[in-house]
């Protein structure tokens, strides 16, 4: 590329100039766009993700894009910026399904899927179809994820599904057994079941194979 600087006062001039070029062509500029902001603007590329992002996907380098948009989700969820994140996680998700499905792409997924879930039942709330499927989509891609059946049960307790909340967090403890949250939302989603005998049966079970528990206290 040359040294030369171009700068269009008008963004219709811009766009015209831009779609004029060989697709090889913006692909090398997007290229050096990216790396320029890994070598410049490090800090930049850490704090912002999603701007290397887009530059890394039309230089045609789709797997490191995919993951600066995850990097960029993560960040924003991690900041309470959940409808961002769920829109991050989403350009990762579209690109994603241009990539040839293989081992990695679906460990890609996985991740996406699950924190996309989390983002979307933070940003609209526990009704929000598209965090149920985002839920069972992580489990079809792996069906012994026990986070995933967790996350879905929480969800469906909190659509006021007990009975399938119960199956998630019976799933979770036979493949964690050792994991107290699930246990306690186990029985929870009794006692919403109307089912009392049943949660007391749980938390007396659990306190016998753990007596310094929290439940024992």
């Amino acid at each position: 590329l040359s040294d030369s600087v171009y700068v269009f006062k008008h963004a219709l001039i811009r766009e015209t100039a831009y779609g004029s070029l060989l697709r090889s062509t913006r692909r090398r500029f997007h290229a050096r766009v990216a790396e320029v902001l890994q070598e410049a603007f490090p800090e930049k590329v850490e704090n912002e993700p999603e701007l290397i992002a887009q530059h890394l996907a039309e230089a045609g380098r789709r797997l490191d894009a995919i993951r600066h948009w995850q990097q960029a989700g993560e960040r924003a969820l991690r900041a309470w910026a959940t409808e961002e994140a769920t829109t991050h996680f989403e350009r990762g998700l579209e690109l994603l399904s241009s990539v040839p499905n293989g081992e990695e792409t679906r460990e890609l997924e996985l991740g996406f899927q699950l924190a996309r879930g989390t983002a979307l039942m933070a940003a609209r709330g526990y009704a929000a179809p598209e965090a149920e499927a985002a839920y069972r989509r992580a489990i079809e891609l792996k069906p012994t994820y026990a986070e995933a059946y967790h996350n879905l049960g929480v969800l469906l307790s909190g659509q006021k599904r007990p009975r399938e909340a119960i199956l998630c967090h019976y799933k979770v403890l036979s493949l964690e057994p050792a994991r107290a949250d699930d246990r306690r939302l186990l029985a929870i989603a009794y006692c919403e079941c109307g089912e009392r005998d049943k949660a007391i049966e749980i938390f007396e079970k659990w306190i016998k194979e753990d007596p310094d528990s929290p439940v024992a206290n």
